[in-house]
């Protein structure tokens, strides 16, 4: 018989609140974000001791910035050292201020200065 799953639709009798909740969440988000700060100095950029080394993060959703869903880092890399310890993110960019990368089977590339 067509349209039978109509007689369905009406069956039942638990009750949800999940929109309004959803609706209040982005609510209080909007509220907090708009105190969160649009820029930070470097002496509120913090340092940590990582495993794959020295890194002070730029952008990170624990730093209380508007930005929330970034990870941005300058790594302090030694002279002589390497990355192979960092674990890689599905979307990950390197950017060299200064010094010289290395390939994956260490043949130099490009200086950066």
């Amino acid at each position: 018989m067509p349209y039978e799953e109509k007689e369905m639709f009406y069956e039942g009798t638990k009750e949800a609140d999940f929109y309004k909740k959803a609706l209040e969440r982005s609510r209080k988000f909007r509220e907090e974000y708009e105190k969160k700060k649009r820029s930070i100095s470097p002496e509120e950029m913090p340092w940590e001791n990582a495993p794959q080394g020295k890194i002070k993060h730029v952008v990170n959703e624990e730093i209380d910035t508007v930005e929330c869903c970034l990870d941005m880092y300058l790594q302090e890399i030694p002279a002589g050292a390497s990355q192979e310890s960092i674990v890689t993110w599905p979307r990950r960019s390197s950017l060299f201020l200064r010094g010289r990368a290395m390939t994956s089977t260490g043949t130099p590339s490009s200086p950066w200065m």
